[in-house]
């Protein structure tokens, strides 16, 4: 039985993703990020889907340290894991750094899903089919590349921040892609399409500019749900003819080109380089 895990599956995309693979014959391993939505997410899932097979574990993803004692407790409980799926997230119109000195879409986005598939890296080896899967955003397209203010310091905006995570995200899924590749571990990512979910609060529309406010309100209800989006990243992760593949961006369930910028090898380098320096990590 191959063993998936997704990240984020307390709400959302994630949720109802875990509910789709959980009618399928797999072993699950979600993470959410308190204690108290453990046994919730476990008995919802298991009377929705008869599936006993279903560990779920708590762990705050904005937090390397947390990462690292979550890594640890899975090794423990599953040593193969056959899919990773790193589809949590966050967006905010309030810069926010954590613990770690690490503004939180940087945190959350970009550092956790390489921290996870790393201090996962054992039980992934032992996979006879290694799967990384990161849940990008067609606003990588929009992001901007600004090495010299990665950590968003100056002109902080939502929209911006959240774009350039993204796009980060993506650059780095294209450099482990080849850093892993001797490993036959394959990185992609997914853009399941815009999806009606929480991500984005009221809160946070309402601090955004006019302009913004008023196109976020317009195509609200134009997007998919949480569990339409499910089903095209399960359609993707359970398709053979694509379980080879690696580096590559997936839109709406098809395989498309990402930006010119997230695909700039000088680009990727520097993102990598950055990326090391800031979670102390020894490059591949």
């Amino acid at each position: 039985m191959k063993t998936i895990l997704i990240t984020g599956a307390n709400s959302g995309i994630g949720k109802a993703l875990a509910l789709v693979v959980a009618k399928h014959p797999y072993q699950l391993v979600l993470l959410v990020r308190k204690e108290s939505e453990i046994q919730r997410l476990s008995d919802e899932i298991t009377a929705s889907t008869s599936n006993q097979n279903v560990s779920v574990f708590a762990c705050d993803v904005s937090r390397k340290s947390q990462i690292q004692s979550c890594c640890n407790a899975i090794l423990q409980r599953h040593p193969t894991l056959d899919v990773l799926i790193n589809n949590a997230a966050v967006y905010t119109e309030t810069r926010t750094e954590t613990p770690d000195k690490i503004e939180l879409n940087v945190a959350v986005n970009v550092v956790a899903p390489f921290l996870l598939a790393q201090g996962l890296l054992p039980a992934l080896e032992k996979a006879s089919n290694p799967r990384v899967y990161n849940i990008s955003s067609i606003g990588e397209k929009y992001g901007k590349a600004d090495f010299e203010d990665i950590m968003s310091h100056s002109n902080y905006s939502g929209n911006a921040v959240y774009n350039k995570s993204k796009l980060l995200l993506t650059m780095l899924t294209y450099k482990c892609a080849e850093l892993y590749a001797d490993k036959h571990i394959r990185f992609n990512c997914i853009h399941p399409g815009a999806t009606k979910t929480r991500l984005v609060s009221d809160e946070d529309i309402a601090q955004m500019p006019l302009v913004l406010r008023a196109i976020f309100r317009m195509v609200k209800g134009f997007r998919k749900t949480p569990e339409q989006s499910a089903e095209t990243i399960y359609n993707l992760i359970a398709n053979q003819e694509f379980s080879t593949l690696t580096g590559k961006f997936f839109s709406n369930g098809t395989q498309i080109y990402s930006s010119a910028q997230s695909r700039d090898k000088h680009l990727i380098d520097k993102a990598w380089k950055y990326y090391v320096q800031i979670t102390n990590q020894e490059s591949t």
